[in-house]
């Protein structure tokens, strides 16, 4: 009877642990999505001010940089405009 028991209560404390490892573990593996994500983000957004500051400068035409970002010209200008960027005349 009681190496039964033991064997219970190890096996017990076993599927704990386990259960408690796949619990951290998806929470983990979930924070690197979120981080994964942020990260993602922060370097989209980076890439659409260096668009933006290339059209400003004249180093693309409006038409470059929207294409650059897969959105129409007045997409483009408007979302520069509202990211304080000016948009160059007959660009």
């Amino acid at each position: 009877f009681l190496q039964r028991h033991s064997q219970k209560s190890i096996l017990t404390e076993t599927v704990r642990h386990l259960a408690w490892f796949i619990l951290v573990g998806n929470n983990i593996m979930e924070e690197v999505n979120i981080m994964c994500n942020l990260s993602q983000g922060i370097e989209e957004n980076g890439r659409k001010k260096e668009i933006f500051q290339s059209v400003q400068d004249r180093d693309y035409s409006v038409r470059r940089g929207a294409e650059k970002l897969g959105v129409t010209e007045e997409e483009l200008k408007k979302c520069m405009e509202e990211a304080g960027y000016k948009v160059p005349d007959n660009s």
